[in-house]
């Protein structure tokens, strides 16, 4: 984060004069600690419409000493997919996201889910094998009962009269051993943040993208990330995603950039 890029060259000399001009200006004030002079003037030449490795790492360097994660996060990872994976400079990249990454302050934790305070609840003295084998053996006593009962002689059956409490062991046993196999089942994934590389960025209702629409967000919106899939529509990662402002959904993985 200490250098910029001059130039990938080729790129910035076929720009118009003012193009140049305001992305060699953006250069001269990152290196005087100007940042945000810095910015205004790339700007400039982002508003121009050229898009450029060189420009996107000035850019993610200038927000990164300003402060500003999400921002930096999205133009170091779209500097990432311009900038060849051999040179240098991707390296350099590299280790300034890594930078950026481990100085990101963790979101606050989110308040238990009534699904985890039950789970944690009922396997703090006992385990999620024990329920499956305390429903099954209720269960069985429940079989138990009715096939002792249908091979009793009919005078002991008369004494043996069916009735809720058994019906009642059978459905309880099959519901206390379906409750240890939820409680065995893994926990879903823990959240964290990420940010949009790309914008609008749909949000989509399903992880797949002819689901409908549930929302759209700015490129560079920070976003916490909830839940992940690899199963969705499209052939690629999806994840579940939630703005500060309320807006929910999925979204393809590439479009996103973890923070």
């Amino acid at each position: 984060m200490g250098s910029v890029l001059a130039a990938a060259a080729p790129g910035v000399l076929a720009q118009p004069s003012g193009v140049r001009s305001a992305f060699e200006t953006g250069n001269r004030r990152y290196a005087e600690g100007d940042y945000a002079g810095a910015l205004r003037q790339y700007e400039t030449v982002l508003e121009s419409g050229w898009a450029g490795g060189a420009l996107y790492y000035n850019v993610a360097g200038a927000h990164a000493r300003r402060g500003h994660t999400g921002q930096a996060v999205r133009y170091y990872e779209k500097a990432r997919r311009l900038l060849p994976e051999a040179a240098s400079e991707s390296e350099r990249l590299q280790h300034n996201l890594g930078v950026v990454r481990s100085r990101t302050e963790a979101p606050p934790p989110a308040p238990p889910s009534v699904q985890a305070t039950a789970r944690e609840t009922l396997t703090a003295w006992f385990p999620p094998f024990g329920y499956v084998v305390l429903g099954l053996l209720a269960h069985l006593g429940a079989l138990a009962w009715w096939a002792g009962r249908r091979a009793a002689p009919e005078r002991q059956q008369q004494r043996l009269r069916p009735g809720a409490g058994p019906a009642a062991l059978l459905a309880a046993g099959l519901l206390t051993a379906g409750l240890g196999i939820w409680l065995a089942a893994p926990p879903p994934a823990g959240s964290g943040r990420t940010v949009a590389l790309r914008g609008p960025l749909t949000l989509h209702a399903a992880p797949d993208a002819r689901a409908d629409s549930a929302a759209a967000v700015p490129e560079g919106t920070v976003l916490r990330l909830t839940e992940r899939s690899d199963e969705g529509g499209g052939g690629g990662g999806w994840a579940r995603v939630r703005s500060s402002r309320g807006d929910e959904g999925w979204a393809p993985t590439d479009a996103l950039g973890d923070i």
